[in-house]
């Protein structure tokens, strides 16, 4: 058995939820093969692999999540669970588990909020995004419109048409109006947040603003978002309220861009 764990959701997060999972390893029928445990997690904090690690999982990768990514942690997981002895009582740290993650930071582990639907990423696929026949007839195979790749991350959107379905552009072209309808309100959600001085409304806001903007390869935007939620957590909120008008400039700028890539498939 193997759970891939979100660490940030709300009431119950998934530090607290492997922890009772390892208290319930033990009993008779389960003690001869531990559930394996992946985080998956959004970023960014020094740290919180170790914080992971200590609570029970196996292994940890950060989102924006890639196949091969993903594929190598489950790869090593399953090769632990056939040579895991029957009675562990911890997560060996030092144990010779490739850390997916390792390089790259982890996320803080407090906010309890989850990303929307479309905020989950995907693999770096081996080919670019398919266009309906007809356009494909008029322009390269695939090709994205022409954009500052600090606007957009190509990788990333290409990576989620793969995770969607090569073919099923309908589908990208619903992702990419959920993210242009629902982004709105949750700048207004920050908006608020600064206003009612509600830091944990503001953190969760920014991070799934944050965790939504990554999965579109909206870079810059997951950029700003990530320093707000940091600076949320970290500095007073009113040092928050400097971040807002940058968001919701960015925003504009994005929106725009992704509206361009989604008449390339109209």
């Amino acid at each position: 058995d193997l759970v891939l764990m979100d660490v940030q959701m709300p009431e119950l997060d998934g530090l607290e939820t492997t922890r009772r999972i390892r208290s319930c390893d033990f009993v008779a029928d389960r003690c001869d093969r531990p559930v394996q445990i992946i985080a998956m997690t959004a970023n960014a904090m020094q740290g919180d692999r170790e914080i992971c690690l200590e609570a029970g999982m196996d292994d940890y990768i950060s989102k924006p999540i890639r196949a091969e990514k993903l594929a190598l942690a489950i790869s090593q997981c399953c090769c632990q669970l056939f040579q895991e002895k029957p009675h562990r009582k911890a997560l060996d740290t030092s144990s010779s588990l490739v850390s997916i993650g390792e390089g790259e930071r982890g996320q803080e582990l407090t906010a309890s909020t989850r990303p929307n639907d479309s905020g989950e990423i995907s693999q770096a696929p081996e080919s670019l995004p398919r266009e309906p026949v007809e356009e494909n007839e008029r322009n390269n195979e695939g090709s994205l419109p022409s954009l500052p790749d600090d606007i957009i991350d190509r990788e990333a959107l290409k990576a989620l048409q793969s995770l969607i379905g090569e073919e099923d552009v309908e589908t990208l072209i619903e992702v990419l109006d959920s993210y242009c309808q629902e982004s709105p309100q949750l700048i207004q959600n920050i908006e608020d947040a600064i206003e009612k001085r509600d830091r944990m409304a503001l953190q969760m806001a920014a991070h799934t603003l944050k965790s939504t903007s990554a999965t579109l390869g909206a870079q810059e935007m997951a950029a700003l978002c990530d320093k707000l939620e940091s600076v949320s957590r970290n500095d007073s909120i009113d040092g928050a309220l400097d971040f807002l008008p940058h968001i919701v400039a960015q925003y504009s700028t994005t929106q725009t861009a992704l509206q361009a890539i989604r008449s390339e498939y109209q």
